[in-house]
């Protein structure tokens, strides 16, 4: 009898453990903002060749080009107002310009991978490697990031 109260009780505190734990970790998801940024990329198709395969499609000076300019419109945009961009933002903004991009026939298409790789090369871009980008690109300013803004349908 005691081996199997002993069953039960541990299987029972198991559950109650796990429950917790993905209350806490969906919590977690939510407040950095993690979670809508996987909604964002649920949004891009995935042509991806699996869960450790990276298989972007556009070329590499692509994909850097736009992680430099996210870079520097996400750096202005946090130099304007007193908050942090959470990563749905962002990677909404990489969505919004993939798309634009693509429809205006800059490039042919795209896929999760790819934003990915843009956001991977965003992250790995400092705020003193984006301050020096900004103060060789002087025409890279509040006025281009509302434009740019504008032309890809991005809103706060």
């Amino acid at each position: 009898m005691k081996k199997l109260f002993d069953k039960i009780f541990k299987s029972k505190s198991k559950a109650k453990w796990t429950k917790k734990d993905e209350e806490l970790k969906k919590a977690l998801l939510e407040s950095s903002g993690m979670n809508a940024a996987e909604k964002e990329y649920d949004l891009i198709k995935n042509q991806g060749g699996g869960d450790h395969e990276m298989n972007y499609s556009l070329p590499d000076k692509y994909l850097h080009d736009v992680a430099t300019e996210v870079a520097k419109w996400r750096y202005l945009k946090q130099e304007k107002s007193e908050y942090r961009m959470t990563e749905d933002k962002v990677v909404r903004f990489i969505r919004l310009y993939l798309e634009t991009d693509k429809r205006t026939k800059i490039i042919e298409d795209f896929n999760k991978d790819d934003a990915r790789m843009i956001w991977m090369n965003l992250m790995a871009t400092t705020d003193d490697l984006t301050e020096k980008l900004l103060e060789i690109d002087k025409s890279f300013n509040h006025e281009k990031i509302k434009f740019i803004e504008t032309a890809i349908r991005y809103k706060d």
